[in-house]
């Protein structure tokens, strides 16, 4: 009886104690559920937008919205540093922090930090004086005192590159900050700072400071890290940077937009004459384009205003037209100025006499890129212009479809292949004959090809014509990015694109598919879209054999 009762104890002493263990591993779980991978320290300084602390004292910037939005996904917990750059980039050298935002890749960089496959953001440095001052070449910078930051890139490319190539002398005063180096320059202590691209997004960047035009030292921006940090991080890093650079609504695209929304304001040297007519001209194109839509939004609105059951309609058509004007406006001003920046700039450095041969056909390449994309645009604009105002003639006959597509397909295969696409021509007969305006249907084809082109990044682009039995069906298919559903129509509208922001990832003017449409139903014909997005999309142009 003694023993049984002692075994009883014994049992319930021992229940016990392992429900106590069962508690204390689920207590000890869900107090370690929330601790961190990884703990890193970064570096901070002022260089508004890409990184600086705001006026709550809390760090902020492209490069810290980017920071945060990784190391949330990974459970990777932050600790920042303040300082000034030389300091932290001396701090990352010896592993006093882990990581550094915003460091300028080069050479001996890269034997001392750890880079990322992927860089953040891309960039210049750029000559900026005070207004009323003139900087038209950089020979110009002979004699002249200029103002870096301390242990920049800006500093070692002045010291050491930039006086070799161009056999020019200067003195160079560096300054802690860009505050300091902005003030040197207002008191008139240099003649010239030499900044990166994003300053002009700052505050610093008043009325008094202008930039020149010159453009130097083309780099990529990195996160960099210390020489002996975790491998697991920088891989971690590269994931993460790939899925926001790949995803057009993704935190990436959203700070980019929040942080870099200012208008562009440089000046075009007057030297170059022909190029401010071939602006002036354009410039006045949409102007009277603002004035049609201004006039169009009024004549409707006070249309409306007669009919009380559609008041609520009117105005948010009429708000509607508005954004529209504005986005057009702002991304015609865009897809001009960035290409004549470019000519501009690169012809400039085309000046110097001991430029290599291979330099030299890089920076005539990228001028030749630059004009073909603003000869595209006016192109767009003229052919728009007509359609508007109606004149245009159809001048039809017996063409060989098959010939056409084979043109087309023939004429983009070059850059497809630039792009690592394939694009191909699919059609069943080797003659299918159709009256049409030759002129008119290639450039329907030629804009459904270089949309396709444009919104696709991996994959192919096919081609192809069917013949029914009332019909003849022309097609394009990509496996592009595609279009959501809410955007379907709105593509075919002009001045419309299915990415209304303005700093959306994929340049162009938004003409093209207003102009395929236009003239799909000039020849009496009729378009489809089908898409589906981030798998493509596949335009469908038919014509009657009635």
């Amino acid at each position: 009886m003694y023993l049984h009762h002692t075994s009883l104890i014994m049992k319930i002493v021992v229940s016990k104690i392992i429900l106590l263990q069962i508690l204390f591993s689920i207590c000890l779980s869900i107090f370690a559920y929330d601790k961190p991978e990884h703990i890193i320290e970064v570096g901070i300084y002022e260089n508004y937008p890409k990184v600086f602390v705001n006026d709550k004292g809390e760090p902020a910037g492209i490069f810290i919205d980017i920071l945060e939005c990784i190391c949330e996904n990974e459970n990777i917990e932050i600790k920042y540093t303040l300082g000034r750059w030389d300091e932290l980039i001396h701090k990352l050298s010896v592993g006093e922090i882990d990581v550094l935002p915003d460091v300028s890749y080069s050479v001996k960089r890269d034997s001392i930090f750890v880079f990322p496959t992927l860089s953040v953001l891309g960039s210049w440095v750029e000559a900026y004086v005070i207004r009323g001052e003139t900087l038209n070449s950089i020979s110009d910078l002979n004699g002249k005192t200029i103002g870096v930051l301390k242990g920049s890139v800006q500093e070692q490319y002045l010291k050491n590159e930039l006086v070799n190539k161009f056999n020019i002398t200067y003195n160079i005063v560096v300054f802690d900050d860009y505050k300091a180096t902005v003030n040197a320059l207002e008191k008139k202590e240099v003649n010239v700072i030499i900044v990166t691209r994003f300053f002009y997004f700052s505050e610093l960047c008043n009325r008094n400071i202008v930039p020149t035009g010159i453009v130097l030292r083309p780099s990529e921006l990195y996160f960099a890290f210390k020489p002996d940090i975790n491998p697991q991080i920088v891989k971690i890093f590269d994931k993460n940077l790939s899925v926001l650079k790949n995803n057009p609504k993704s935190e990436y695209y959203k700070s980019l937009q929040y942080w870099l929304n200012k208008q562009i304001k440089t000046g075009i040297p007057q030297y170059l004459f022909f190029l401010i007519i071939i602006t002036l001209i354009v410039l006045a194109f949409v102007s009277v384009f603002a004035v049609i839509l201004h006039y169009r939004v009024k004549a409707k609105t006070k249309a409306l205003r007669k009919r009380n059951r559609q008041l609520i309609i009117a105005k948010e058509k009429a708000e509607e037209s508005d954004k529209l004007k504005t986005v057009f406006l702002q991304n015609m001003s865009h897809e001009i100025r960035t290409p004549m920046n470019g000519i501009l700039g690169f012809i400039e450095l085309l000046k110097n006499p001991e430029l290599g041969y291979e330099r030299k056909e890089e920076y005539i390449k990228i001028i030749n890129e630059s004009g073909k994309r603003l000869l595209e645009t006016l192109n767009n604009i003229i052919e728009i212009s007509k359609i508007e105002a109606k004149q245009f003639e159809i001048r039809c006959k017996s063409e060989n479809l098959v010939d056409i597509l084979a043109y087309c397909v023939s004429f983009y295969k070059p850059a497809a292949k630039r792009k690592g696409l394939d694009i191909n021509l699919n059609c069943k007969k080797p003659e299918l004959y159709i009256d049409t305006d030759k002129k008119m249907l290639i450039s329907i084809i030629t804009n459904l090809i270089n949309n396709a082109l444009k919104f696709t990044q991996k994959g192919y682009i096919e081609i192809g014509c069917n013949e029914n039995e009332s019909s003849i069906d022309i097609y394009v298919k990509d496996t592009g990015i595609g279009i959501r559903k809410d955007r379907l129509k709105a593509v075919f509208n002009r001045f419309e694109q299915a990415d209304l922001d303005i700093t959306r990832p994929y340049e162009g003017s938004g003409l093209g598919l207003a102009i395929v449409k236009e003239y799909v139903e000039a020849l009496k014909g009729e378009i489809k879209l089908e898409s589906k997005e981030n798998f493509g999309s596949t335009f469908t142009v038919s014509f009657n054999l009635n």
